[in-house]
């Protein structure tokens, strides 16, 4: 399973499988989180708190979890998936152009869903 996420023009599509690092970034900056796995219909998911949000919050949302994971790269490489589907080093780069884009779209709403 994966969310998908838009705004503007631009769209993401990733495997819940690194849900557990962006909801533990989070959970350290103060979100509630009810489970670090639930998804979507079963439970709050990070990507719920980035649904809605105009461009210029979700670049404030975004950066909280861009820099606390780059704050401590070992520690979230060890949380990638024994699966193999999505790591550490693919989920960061696709959090960095939805920031990009959230910059170049400050007044768009995101949509998120999973």
């Amino acid at each position: 399973m994966s969310w998908n996420a838009y705004i503007g023009d631009k769209s993401w599509n990733y495997t819940h499988n690194t849900n557990e690092m962006i909801a533990t970034v989070l959970e350290e900056h103060g979100a509630k989180m009810e489970s670090h796995w639930l998804i979507g219909h079963m439970g709050k998911s990070w990507f719920t708190l980035l649904n809605g949000l105009s461009g210029r919050a979700g670049a404030k949302f975004l950066q909280i979890v861009v820099d606390g994971l780059e704050r401590d790269p070992d520690r979230f490489v060890a949380m990638n998936p024994p699966n193999g589907w999505g790591s550490y080093d693919t989920l960061l780069p696709k959090l960095r152009e939805m920031l990009a884009a959230s910059r170049h779209y400050p007044n768009d709403t995101w949509e998120v869903h999973g």
